[in-house]
């Protein structure tokens, strides 16, 4: 048996001290606490000891001990340590809310090239019905007055009758109702005005089960000269009509002041200078006869300036003063509107092909062909409108978007080929998902984007 080696202190003079007197340090804290020992010439050397930064400490993943002075003495705390499953329900947490959010983003983007073909319109002349019953052209009318104040320094006398338009009702019956030439129409002053030309005025239509009146818009005359026939907008009965039962359900409104009756001397401007205001009055009119006329285009429909067509006429003069008067004018604007789709589908009939597609070809960029010349033909009470065009048009097949969408709807990406293989206008298609790593298209329809390209 191996015997213990004792090893005893050798003491000096004077001081009594057994081992068991010496403090034995605490092993279990050393990988924690170092001494460190300051010598010195002049003082006695004391031993310290100070706690290691933790992360130098030595850790374990189960277990972490701490070493704290309490009351001069060294203690120990023990801690479960958590770390690994924190970092586990931390990466689970963030890979839930990726896929959250991905889920909530996603999205498909499909560009599509479609079969197309250039049309080249060298100044063909084409036809088509034209009137407010029209469904590929209408007419738009409207009138813009101007008045520029000029010097005056000359008088003459003037004579004019006043003039204006109404709306003329035919609310008799569902046949059309024929007013002849010189037709009177009374005003609430007992003033009587005329037309000067025949008109046939529409019969009643039944619309959502009621009928609403016919109407057409005529101009009206004074039957005399002078400012007591000038009139603000009023009702009008025809005195022809009287003690008949159409004197009730035929009857006007106006749609515009009747005025321009004068009868005496006014100030007038020089003959030069009449007529450079009346250029000048003509330009303004011209240069907002397009934007007013853009601003009255309904939906779905388009116009092109090249087809305007502005009739001038002169109106009484205004704001007479000692040297000064206001040159008034107006100009009676029309222009044709066009159906885009129906206009579209008209030029390109030429190119259907039902082996292509059951739907009808039409031209995508109609804006920029040219139409001009634009003439007016009524027959058998009918009326159509000939334009010239010219320009290339890109003719191309429409595509039901609701319905491939709702084909994508949810479908597997590997799958878009045979989805488009039913589409014979359509030459390439790619589709874009996000997040990339989904294997299948949204559900949702919302989420589902067609672009339309030239190329991929």
């Amino acid at each position: 048996m191996m015997m213990k080696k004792i090893i005893q202190d050798v003491l000096p003079p004077g001081e009594k001290k057994g081992i068991r007197n010496i403090p034995v340090p605490d092993r279990t804290l050393r990988s924690r606490f170092v001494s460190r020992v300051t010598n010195s010439s002049t003082k006695k050397s004391t031993e310290e000891e100070t706690e290691i930064d933790s992360a130098t400490e030595d850790t374990n993943d189960e277990t972490e001990e701490r070493g704290t002075f309490e009351g001069g003495h060294r203690t120990r705390e023990k801690k479960t340590g958590t770390r690994l499953p924190i970092l586990l329900a931390l990466i689970f947490i963030v890979l839930v809310a990726g896929f959250f959010v991905a889920s909530i983003w996603s999205s498909v983007t499909v560009k599509v090239v479609r079969y197309s073909v250039i049309a080249n319109f060298a100044d063909q002349k084409v036809s088509m019905p034209y009137g407010t019953e029209s469904s590929i052209a209408k007419p738009l009318s409207f009138e813009i007055p101007v008045g520029i104040k000029v010097p005056a320094n000359e008088e003459e006398l003037v004579v004019t009758k006043a003039s204006g338009k109404i709306v003329i009702y035919n609310n008799f019956s569902t046949d059309a109702q024929k007013l002849i030439k010189n037709t009177r129409f009374e005003g609430p002053n007992k003033k009587i005005y005329r037309i000067k030309d025949s008109v046939v005025v529409p019969g009643q239509k039944k619309v959502d089960g009621k009928f609403v009146p016919g109407s057409i818009e005529v101009t009206v005359y004074a039957d005399a000269d002078g400012a007591e026939y000038n009139l603000e907008l009023s009702d009008f009965t025809i005195p022809g009509f009287k003690d008949t039962t159409r004197y009730a359900t035929v009857y006007a409104r106006g749609k515009t002041p009747i005025a321009g009756g004068f009868n005496g001397k006014i100030k007038k401007v020089s003959a030069e200078e009449l007529s450079k205001t009346k250029t000048e009055i003509k330009n303004q009119i011209t240069e907002k006869s397009i934007s007013e006329a853009q601003s009255k285009v309904p939906e779905g429909f388009v116009l092109f300036p090249s087809l305007v067509k502005i009739t001038f006429k002169d109106m009484p003069q205004s704001n007479i003063e000692n040297d000064s008067v206001q040159i008034n004018m107006a100009g009676e604007v029309t222009i044709p509107l066009f159906n885009i789709n129906e206009l579209s589908k008209l030029l390109a009939l030429e190119y259907n092909d039902e082996s292509l597609s059951k739907e009808k070809p039409f031209i995508e960029n109609i804006n920029d062909l040219n139409f001009g010349n634009a003439m007016t033909l009524a027959k058998d009470g009918k009326t159509d409108l000939s334009v010239v065009v010219s320009g290339s048009g890109k003719i191309i097949w429409p595509l039901d978007e609701v319905l491939l969408k709702a084909k994508l709807s949810g479908a597997s990406r590997k799958d878009i080929g045979k989805i488009f293989s039913d589409y014979k206008t359509v030459i390439r298609a790619k589709a874009f998902v996000k997040p990339f790593w989904k294997r299948n298209f949204v559900d949702d329809v919302k989420k589902i984007n067609i672009e339309f390209v030239d190329s991929i």
